[in-house]
């Protein structure tokens, strides 16, 4: 495939025919625009003869739009210091012609280069002057493309909802003008949810970011954008799938000659191999990535290909190879002043020394890393930081100083854990916000339509939108009440251990621990299931069919449980059937039958019974879970699979119970093509059936018996 980079010669012939200097400046900055994204370095050389000349010829349009053009080139070298002077000289420029637009631009691409230091106070500032600028002007695309980069100031700072109200924004913004929204916001919502491990609608939005790229026939944002599909995937520790991506994405870079992006995909997936235990693999494809960094004086992909190397040493063992990468890496970092990777470097070097008993040299390490990343505020880090001074201290046998850092460790993972809670919680509404507010909108772009609909028609409108916003106070009622409970434990005992460490013998800790676990486990289920329905109903959950004999899916979720149910004196019994194999998602299966089996222990009487049973016919395979509990009212039959319910019997245990488990059962059965039934038994009880296709009736050819239906 022939690119921009690839006739750079036959530009500068042409540029060389061009007489008139103004056409000349302009063919610069046409061609600094276009070859950018692909190479950067011959971008900044047009920039620059751009800026001379106009500068010869008095061109004061030019000359703002030369350092502006070389502003940017400088930013993604990481020549920050020029960008920013670049920056004022064009923006001083866009002033003195009065352009309006131009200053919001510049303010914007200022905003830009704080994004790159990880300054997002400085970036928001600027941002917001950007904004302010274009109030009361027509500049929707430029209005829409300061709030998408306000969206990724406040995605990095964590502050997720409000990362979505401007991405939000930015997308109404395209809407409402009919332009096409852009990839890159596609691309930063799926890294919200990403971040979130809601990975499901991570991928949704990356796949429309994949799909908005073939349209345009955009190969450098598909690169990217595949990119970030495999990273998703690498978090579901799918990574067959995660390096086949970032294979797909470095072939095409390659392809482009964009050999700035190909050091990072080389990391990428050099770390994708690491992850999956191809060690060898990953230090081929890193030492690939170190050639071309220096090549081309990117220091900072060098710095962060050593690292990566450092670790793999360490995970093979080969401590001193480990330690001599660590080490040139920390060098380089510093050097260029790369804050995170010092802090990710002084961490593994510490660990390190740590392992090998060199315990001051560690102690060293640690603290450096702490150091940056109180600075930082990287409480992630932080976490393990004093984890590693505690351990540390323990191990010199200095025990006091090592409970003060274990106290600390202990104190950031519970900021850590209820930040991550808040925002999790505040993302979901923020989501469910935004869909009620899509569909309003749409809802307002048919009005004019609306009055040939019959009256029935009109009514079923609003019950739906109704029944919308009562879900979401539904949703609303629950979080807040059964959040509230558990981390209320949470905090009661942590401040006992917190404050008063010292009062606690070994067993009460362990007591106290043994609860905070409880209500940790109480929370995580109710938000895992909230996320799980959340995917089912958007259609971003995933199926992944096979055939599979559900004897083994059964007779592992039996194992999970034996000993929940023993502490209620519960005996469950489990007869299985030779041969029921079905063509269904595993871990779709898997899900359904641990919600029938936990649905029966959470509800069943202390010393009852728990009866599970396979039973098959040539057209279908049924597990039944039989229970001695109160079984079902009228009342609960009609309504037992539905969202938010809450039956008249309560757990007998004290468990959790969202409202969500039938439902979510009743939808994956659906989604695997299967049903399942409820009955109350005599004289009391209830058995819960799961009816599936047996894999021989649906005379499935042998090649077909792995699909991926999304």
């Amino acid at each position: 495939m022939e690119t921009v980079t690839d006739d750079i010669s036959g530009i500068n012939k042409l540029l060389q025919d061009i007489k008139n200097p103004i056409e000349k400046i302009e063919a610069l900055l046409h061609y600094s625009e276009k070859i950018r994204s692909v190479n950067i370095v011959q971008s900044l050389i047009f920039s620059e003869q751009a800026v001379n000349l106009a500068e010869t010829n008095d061109y004061k349009k030019g000359l703002a739009r030369a350092h502006w053009n070389h502003g940017i080139a400088s930013r993604l070298l990481a020549k920050y210091d020029d960008a920013v002077a670049d920056f004022d000289k064009a923006l001083e420029l866009y002033v003195s012609l009065e352009d309006i637009v131009g200053q919001s631009k510049l303010l914007n691409s200022k905003g830009n280069i704080y994004l790159s230091l990880s300054d997002y106070e400085k970036a928001l500032d600027y941002l917001k002057k950007s904004l302010e600028i274009l109030n009361g002007t027509d500049e929707h695309i430029q209005i829409a493309v300061v709030h998408s980069n306000m969206g990724l100031a406040y995605q990095e700072t964590g502050d997720y909802p409000q990362a979505l109200e401007h991405y939000q924004r930015g997308m109404e913004i395209y809407s409402e003008h009919s332009d096409k929204i852009p990839y890159t916001l596609y691309n930063n919502i799926g890294i919200v949810y990403q971040s979130i491990s809601d990975h499901a609608t991570a991928l949704e939005y990356f796949f429309r970011s994949l799909d908005a790229c073939e349209e345009d026939g955009n190969d450098v944002n598909k690169a990217f954008t595949l990119g970030n599909i495999a990273i998703t995937y690498g978090n579901l520790e799918e990574y067959e799938n995660s390096i086949k991506y970032f294979r797909e994405s470095l072939a095409m870079i390659r392809n482009l000659n964009y050999t700035q992006a190909e050091t990072n995909g080389l990391n990428n997936l050099a770390d994708a191999y690491k992850k999956s235990g191809a060690y060898d693999k990953a230090l081929n494809y890193l030492k690939q990535a170190i050639k071309i960094s220096e090549s081309i004086g990117d220091h900072s992909q060098k710095a962060f290909s050593l690292n990566l190397i450092g670790e793999v040493y360490s995970l093979m063992g080969e401590l001193n190879h480990a330690k001599k990468y660590f080490e040139e890496s920390l060098e380089l970092a510093t050097t260029i002043s790369d804050i995170p990777s010092q802090i990710t470097t002084h961490l593994h070097l510490g660990k390190l020394y740590k392992a090998n008993g060199i315990y001051d040299s560690a102690l060293n390490s640690f603290k450096n890393a702490r150091q940056l990343a109180e600075d930082k505020k990287a409480v992630k880090e932080l976490i393990e930081i004093h984890k590693g001074l505690s351990e540390t201290y323990s191990l010199m046998n200095m025990h006091e100083i090592a409970l003060e850092h274990f106290k600390l460790h202990h104190t950031y993972e519970k900021e850590l854990f209820d930040s991550n809670v808040d925002k999790r919680l505040k993302t979901i509404f923020m989501q469910n916000q935004i869909k009620t507010r899509d569909k309003e909108y749409q809802l307002a772009l048919k009005e004019k339509e609306l009055y040939k609909l019959k009256n029935v028609e009109l009514v079923s409108l609003n019950e739906r939108l109704h029944t919308l916003n009562s879900e979401i106070k539904e949703f609303l009622g629950i979080a807040v009440h059964d959040l509230k409970n558990p981390l209320s434990g949470i905090k009661a005992f942590s401040n006992k251990i917190h404050t008063r460490f010292e009062k606690y013998s070994p067993d009460d800790i362990k007591m106290m621990a043994f609860e905070m676990e409880k209500a940790s486990i109480k929370m995580f289920e109710l938000i895992a299931n909230l996320l799980d329905v959340n995917a089912i109903e958007t259609g971003n959950r995933h199926y992944k069919f096979n055939m599979i004999d559900l004897n083994d899916v059964v007779f592992a979720v039996v194992e999970d449980y034996m000993e929940k149910a023993k502490a209620k004196n519960i005996n469950i019994s489990f007869n299985s059937r030779p041969d029921s194999n079905v063509y269904v998602d595993l871990h779709s299966i898997k899900q359904i039958v641990d919600n029938l089996i936990s649905n029966a222990v959470k509800f069943s009487s202390l010393g009852s019974n728990v009866e599970i049973s396979i039973e098959a016919n040539p057209e279908n395979v049924e597990m039944h879970v039989r229970d001695e509990g109160p079984g079902l009212t009228e009342n609960d039959m009609t309504k037992v699979f539905h969202k938010f319910t809450r039956m008249s019997a309560k757990p007998t245990g004290g468990e959790i119970s969202t409202g969500l488990g039938l439902y979510i059962a009743k939808k994956l059965t659906d989604a695997n093509n299967g049903r399942v039934v409820c009955k109350n038994l005599q004289p009391k009880g209830a058995d819960f059936t799961l009816v599936l296709p047996a894999y021989d009736s649906l005379k499935i050819p042998v090649e077909e018996t792995t699909t991926d239906n999304p």
